[in-house]
């Protein structure tokens, strides 16, 4: 089972930080002649977005951390987490990891000085929300486990199953 987890997360890990930035550079570089889109000129500039680049996997990390060991799972679909996680970056974010995706995104789109991947970034990946899709339940949920429900002394983590059918109530 541990063996299952690690495969799957460098799967992810590899998808997330090599696979698809590579691909999307593809698309840039093919999008950016016909749109005529210039780049960015002096590579001092292009320092700037090492912050948010960093930002953004040490984002990833500690959602992907606090995922597996209070949820049980992992942050991808192939192994689901089986309890509601609401510490560590998940009690100040509904979507830690999208937001921490949006950030890496952002910086490699600035330390590459591309206005095209920066546009796909923001456009076409993480559309409307800014990257932060909305949880199922949302509001109905938190307000549900801030009014005291077992999970809360359990340290935040509540079955994700009777998290969902206390949102539905």
């Amino acid at each position: 089972m541990i063996v299952r987890k690690v495969l799957i997360l460098l799967l992810g890990i590899n998808f997330l930080l090599l696979v698809l930035p590579l691909l999307m550079l593809l698309a840039a570089d093919v999008l950016s002649e016909p749109l005529g889109l210039p780049t960015w000129p002096s590579d001092p500039l292009r320092l700037l977005g090492l912050p948010p680049a960093m930002l953004g996997i040490f984002l990833v990390a500690w959602s992907s951390h606090t995922l597996i060991s209070r949820g049980r799972g992992a942050p991808l679909p192939l192994m689901p987490t089986q309890r509601l996680v609401t510490t560590g970056p998940y009690a100040y974010c509904r979507n830690p990891m999208a937001l921490g995706e949006l950030l890496y995104f952002t910086g490699l789109g600035i330390l590459l000085a591309s206005p095209a991947f920066l546009a796909l970034t923001w456009l076409v990946f993480f559309p409307g929300r800014g990257g932060l899709p909305q949880a199922r339940g949302g509001a109905r949920a938190r307000t549900a486990l801030r009014e005291g429900l077992p999970g809360l002394q359990t340290g935040g983590a509540l079955p994700l199953a009777q998290a969902e059918a206390l949102a539905l109530k």
